[in-house]
């Protein structure tokens, strides 16, 4: 429950903001309540809420079998509850849910006291239970846990056409005047999702695996940036985590979804405080967006943004531009290139500012050189073929056809090297764990070094690209 929401139900006395935090919000709260004499004041909030809570004790000790038989069975029949229980005994826990159900009903039955005891009794059986805990921990342990129930449904097709017809929710391709037109509550995301009914991550290809859903606008904090996308960047890390290729996105996030995307081109609608107070952005520009994002008040960021907890928004976090309203750290906007269209201008620059970096800054190339380039006839190989001729590099590219070689070639690149060339098509194996075996190893690597130096003058690489 968000905090704004807690302090309306009235779950929690007030909201910690500025520079207060809980612990010393909770402190201060705690003097007010002792008077000079050292009794409580009884109309401190601190005391008000310990009077309730112990009221709520006296009463939750009393046995209330008719709330067991009338209420409770009311509650778990509620839709939402039903949903999560069905959940539960698709994926193969209904014992737990059993456990679960038995220890709520008998402490209601029996008694606050009671219920702890048995719930003590229902846990300990658990843990030792072969198919229970100690499997539930195993698969934790092996991350093949099965798993948990969405948090809510997604949006249905009603609820879309009342949001539209309230303004909470805009067309795709609406125009939007930041600053005049109100931010909608809700919007449209490219996104995979996890299955409703199981809970399980439904990865695939792209093009039935990606859906269009809708989701809420998020608000941004102190340094961030709401922005109105017009353009999103594609890549290949689209693929990756729609097709859970190498590994499922949602193993690093509890999200019901995860919005693709990193970066592209859009409008600032909102700013956090402190990009306000900065400056540098202000509502209405039109920024490029870069997908890279830092943990900022690291003070490794002055040394490598990428050592300060470096991510790649729509990849890692699941919040990327494929949606109408994104969230950017302020560092993400960058101005827009002139002489540029809006689609050119969102397309290039995780790819290029990845190349970049690889080039310039980590390997400082230097003309008349020669780079060797894996992948070099697709996606982030190819733009790094191109930079790296057009800095006047020699390049060599490995690919996997004549005809990519080809492409290399067209792209500046002054050779290229197939992988599957039976020459070499047995060389492309794991260093063995047995050190006894790495000289046969790397001995069987020597065809394609002499094939590299049969197209740089018999020379080997001064800078290698893999990725």
């Amino acid at each position: 429950v968000p905090a704004d929401e807690a302090l309306e139900l009235g779950l929690i006395d007030s909201i910690a903001t500025g520079d207060a935090d809980a612990l010393t919000l909770a402190c201060s709260l705690a003097r007010e309540a002792i008077a000079s004499d050292g009794t409580l004041r009884e109309d401190a909030a601190v005391t008000k809420a310990f009077r309730q809570r112990h009221a709520q004790l006296e009463e939750w000790r009393k046995p209330d079998p008719h709330f067991a038989d009338d209420q409770l069975r009311s509650i778990i029949a509620h839709p939402r509850i039903e949903r999560i229980i069905k959940q539960a005994h698709t994926v193969g826990r209904d014992v737990a849910v059993h456990r679960a159900l038995d220890a709520i009903r008998y402490g209601f039955i029996h008694g606050f006291e009671a219920g702890l005891e048995h719930e003590a009794k229902l846990f300990a059986e658990a843990v030792v239970d072969p198919n229970g805990g100690k499997r539930g921990i195993r698969e934790f342990l092996d991350r093949h846990s099965a798993p948990l129930p969405t948090r809510r449904p997604l949006i249905s097709r009603e609820q879309e056409q009342l949001l539209l017809e309230q303004k909470e929710l805009l067309p795709i391709g609406s125009p939007f005047f930041p600053g005049v037109d109100r931010i909608p509550k809700w919007q449209y995301a490219q996104a995979f999702i996890r299955d409703p009914e199981t809970g399980a991550a439904m990865h695939g290809d792209p093009i039935v695996a990606e859906k269009q859903i809708i989701i809420p606008v998020e608000r941004p904090r102190a340094n961030q940036a709401l922005i109105y996308v017009l353009a999103s960047e594609v890549n290949f890390n689209d693929i990756w985590a729609i097709t859970g290729i190498p590994v499922s996105r949602f193993d690093e996030h509890d999200r019901d979804w995860h919005v693709t995307g990193s970066g592209g081109i859009g409008l600032v609608v909102a700013l956090g405080e402190e990009a306000r107070r900065q400056g540098r952005l202000k509502i209405g520009d039109l920024v490029a967006i870069y997908s890279g994002q830092t943990d900022l008040l690291s003070p490794l960021v002055g040394l490598d943004p990428m050592a300060a907890d470096f991510v790649i928004q729509g990849n890692d976090p699941p919040d990327g531009s494929h949606q109408q309203f994104m969230i950017a750290q302020a560092p993400q906007c960058m101005p827009v290139l002139p002489d540029m269209t809006l689609e050119a201008a969102g397309s290039y620059i995780l790819n290029l500012g990845t190349i970049y970096r690889a080039l310039f800054t980590t390997l400082r190339v230097q003309p008349g050189r020669t780079i060797f380039i894996e992948g070099a006839a697709t996606g982030t190989g190819l733009d790094a073929v191109r930079t790296a001729a057009r800095n006047g590099l020699n390049v060599i590219g490995m690919v996997s056809s004549p005809s990519r070689a080809a492409t290399v070639l067209s792209a500046g690149g002054k050779g290229a090297i197939n992988r599957k060339d039976p020459a070499i098509a047995n060389c492309f194996t794991r260093v063995p764990e047995d050190p006894s075996e790495w000289a046969a190893w790397e001995a069987a690597g020597h065809p394609l070094l002499e094939m590299f130096r049969a197209q740089n003058g018999g020379r080997l690489a001064d800078y290698v690209v893999s990725h």
